[in-house]
This record gives structure tokens, sequence and C-alpha cells, in this order.
């Protein structure tokens, strides 16, 4: 299949999807991450690769498509997600942390701030307690003292070039909640615990097929909104997910309509760290880790140690906070029914914050 701005938009859905069929592989648990944020590192790291690496990447994300249109949508994507509309904000930062001794090459640089307004700044990764602190400050500042301390000193060791993608969200819902009350909230058919849950009869998104059911709320920017996708087998999820693929989540999301609900889903906190040269194995990346690796084009000698993806997002009352194209029509219909439909999030969920139509976080509650 040739790679278009048309089907692009599946992109960050099944790289996604298959991200969390993968970490789910042997146990449900909660978990979250931005698939924006992991391609987009990769993205400014297949500027600088050559050669099987370069097509590597390209094609494990993007399979069909040139360098000129993997490179023409992931700076699409970063500068449409880069905003701020009615108590909405979205915020990707990209630098590039270099040791003085390397030799990077120039045109990696301009390309770097080109396409993805990425800055670079020159480190000394010996002095590791100063450095750490440096780059701490800038994941903290650019997801607005929402993730902290993730660089550790040791993580600096034997480190010549450090690239950093951090990615914010804030949103106010359109219509905020009453507070919470606890209820029950089951995590298998013998497991209950109690968790604070937020409820309210109004208009939300809806759809549903044979195997899913989505209920959105959406934020004060009409870009946005949040998708809780239920299994419909109550403890269906896990079966689910080997089957779910970007053509049917956008079938969902692309074609919700209003529907009158009586909803109940959790108030919740998560946060998650992802080691990616384990996980980017299994897209076909696995040399990428590796000294087979050809990263020549950022500078001679170089070889990309690990990669860790960290996300959080809270979700209460009031909205969502997390830190890590075509067109969308969501249609809305004056009629409805007196009686509300009555659906209950209390069992595990997949769930996504949707901007631009791009899922740009996804993740697990259980």
């Amino acid at each position: 299949m040739s790679f278009s701005l048309v089907n692009s938009t599946f992109v960050e859905a099944q790289f996604g999807l298959k991200l969390l069929s993968d970490l789910t592989e042997t146990q449900l648990a909660p978990c979250v991450f931005s698939p924006v944020s992991i391609l987009l590192s990769l993205a400014l790291v297949h500027l600088g690769a050559k050669g099987h690496t370069r097509n590597d990447i390209r094609n494990s994300i993007v399979n069909g498509s040139t360098d000129d249109q993997f490179i023409e949508h992931f700076s699409f994507v970063n500068k449409l997600l880069n905003n701020s509309v009615n108590d909405v904000e979205t915020l990707i930062a990209n630098r590039l942390f270099v040791a003085p001794e390397q030799a990077i090459r120039k045109d990696f640089i301009d390309q770097l701030n080109e396409h993805y307004n990425a800055g670079t700044a020159i480190v000394d990764f010996k002095k590791t307690q100063e450095t750490t602190k440096l780059i701490n400050d800038f994941i903290s500042e650019s997801t607005k003292g929402k993730i902290t301390d993730m660089i550790k000193p040791d993580n600096l060791k034997d480190v010549d070039a450090m690239l950093i993608n951090a990615i914010f969200f804030q949103g106010d819902w359109r219509k905020k909640f009453s507070d919470p009350t606890e209820s029950n909230f089951s995590t298998s058919a013998s497991e209950n615990r109690l968790v604070p849950m937020l409820r309210e009869t109004r208009d939300y998104f809806y759809n549903k097929d044979d195997d899913w059911q989505v209920i959105g709320i959406p934020f004060k920017d009409k870009s946005a909104w949040f998708a809780i996708i239920l299994p419909v087998q109550r403890y269906g999820l896990t079966e689910n997910l080997r089957t779910f693929n970007a053509a049917r989540f956008h079938n969902l999301v692309n074609n919700v309509y209003q529907e009158y609900i009586y909803f109940t889903f959790p108030k919740f906190k998560l946060d998650y760290q992802i080691n990616l040269n384990k996980a980017l194995g299994k897209f076909g990346l696995s040399d990428l880790f590796t000294e087979r690796a050809d990263l020549s084009g950022i500078g001679p000698g170089l070889q990309l140690a690990s990669a860790t993806h960290k996300a959080l997002i809270e979700v209460d009352q009031v909205g969502t906070r997390a830190a890590a194209v075509t067109e969308a029509k969501i249609y809305f219909t004056s009629a409805r029914s007196d009686q509300p439909l009555n659906i209950r999030a209390d069992h595990p969920f997949l769930f996504s914050i949707i901007k631009d139509n791009s899922p740009l976080f996804m993740g697990i509650y259980t």
C-alpha cells in the first residue's frame, strides 16, 4: 500500500494499538503512553539515520512511505498538535543534548530545527549531577511540572548525546462533573475495589460495534475529547485487543454521534514508564540499539544506547491532565430519547485522548 496523507491518520493509532497489545500480552495491567511522543522521538532519530536503519524506522512505522512523506507527516503532526485553545493546552518540546566534543553534523541540527522545531543544548555529560538537573528541568518545564526527575545521574554514563521529546496535555471538560463518590470497580469477575466514580446524565459522544462501545467526553476545545472504549463483553478487553486495529479504531471514533447517557466512570491518575529497547524490537527495530545501526547522519561513531518513555495522566471532575490528518467530523443531532442509556465503566477499559484526529495518549485502566 502506498502512503498518503489520507491514510497517514492511521499511523499513530496502529502503532498505539500494537504497543498496547504487546504490553498486555502476558498480563492485563494499567498503563498509559503517548504514541505521538514515541513516534516523534523515532522521527528525530530517522533524520540522522542512514541506509538500512533509516529504511527500518520508516517501514516499521509507515510501510510504503518515502522519506519525504515520513518527514512531512511527523512535521505536520508536531506543528498541528502544538497549540492552546479554549482551556485546552497541548505542548510538544524536542531537544538534542550533546557533548561539546561530539562532532554532530550541522545539517542534522538544521533539519531538527526546520522539521521539528527542536533546539540543541551543549552539555557536559561527565558532570552528571549538573547535566541531570539541566535535562530534568527541561522535562519538568515542558510538562508543566507533571514529570520530574525522570533522568538519573546513572543514565548519563558513557552517553554522548540524548534526544528528548516531551509532551503535555491539559484540558477542561466542556461541562464539569459533580464531585466523585466511591463505588465498586471490578478488575475481574472475582475482584472488586472501591474507587472514586464520576457520574452525570448528559449528552456524550457515542458509537459501538460488535465488540466495543466508545463514550466520548468533550473538552472545551472542539478538536479534543476523551474516549473511554469499553469491551461489549464485560471482561473481554484482552481478547478484543488482539484483533483491534487502526481501521476499527478510526471507524469508532470518527463516526461518533450524540447520545443521552447516564455515564459512570472512575476518577484516576496513572503514571507509567516503558523501556523502548525491547518494545520497539517487536516493531522490527531490534537493530536500532546495537552497533549495527547506522546513525552516521547524526555524527560519526554514534550508537543509540537506550530509549525510555514515561507518561502520566490525571482524570477528574474538572478535566484531564496528561504528560508524556484528515478531517474528522462529529455530527450532533437534535433529537434524543427521554430515557438515557445507562453505561458504567466499572470494569477494565481502553482510553484515549483524541486531538485533531490523533490519539495523543492511549492506555488501559484496570
